[in-house]
């Protein structure tokens, strides 16, 4: 999906769950308007079912990735500014800056409109409708069901070409100070020069391979 569509489809918060990238407390800020949290739980693959009946249907793509996939980063509408990224690449942007940080292995994995600790809260939904007996058919026709959270598979690779001084630790104090301070500099530079832009996406896809 292009970010034209995205943006028809929704236009606010973007929630994006991210796979072995690891912090020592409940949130920190990445840049304004971006701030990476921890899960409340671990996500399971019965709550990953529960969204399937929402219409999130590359949702057993996400199972071999649970067990680490513990942070969200959310990307918030205000920070949508021009000259620079959309909602959705802003958080692609912090990834890559992150990367550039030596958090190699880490990936951004796929999107939502609300926070990814609400998964659990649909699970149970679904649970109790159809033990209830209002029946799976029924419900996922349910109108107001349809106004639940759109999440969306994002491009990532299954192989990584791993760097030999990657961090596999939580993300430091440094490399969070480096990345606030440095943001909305890369953000205009990117907005500014096509030629930029283009290393900075050459330097963090060197790691994806087939």
């Amino acid at each position: 999906m292009c970010d034209t569509e995205r943006e028809k489809m929704h236009d606010g918060n973007w929630y994006v769950l991210c796979w072995n990238l690891h912090i020592s407390v409940d949130t920190v800020p990445l840049a304004p308007g971006l701030i990476l949290k921890r899960l409340a739980e671990p996500l399971t693959v019965f709550d990953l079912a529960g969204l399937g009946s929402r219409g999130f249907r590359e949702w057993a793509m996400l199972e071999p990735l649970l067990p680490l996939a513990t942070t969200e980063l959310l990307s918030t509408k205000d920070s949508d500014i021009t000259p620079g990224f959309d909602t959705l690449n802003r958080a692609w942007l912090a990834s890559a800056l992150l990367t550039l940080r030596d958090y190699t292995k880490h990936l951004s994995v796929a999107c939502s409109s609300e926070s990814w600790n609400t998964v659990k809260e649909i699970r149970q939904a679904v649970s109790s409708e159809v033990l209830t007996g209002v029946g799976i058919e029924k419900s996922n026709k349910d109108t107001a069901r349809k106004k639940k959270p759109h999440y969306q598979i994002l491009d990532f690779h299954r192989k990584l070409v791993l760097n030999e001084n990657r961090k596999d630790s939580e993300i430091s104090q440094d490399d969070l100070d480096w990345i606030y301070a440095n943001y909305e500099a890369f953000n205009q530079l990117c907005s500014e020069s096509e030629q930029f832009y283009f290393s900075l996406k050459a330097s963090v896809d060197w790691r994806f391979a087939e």
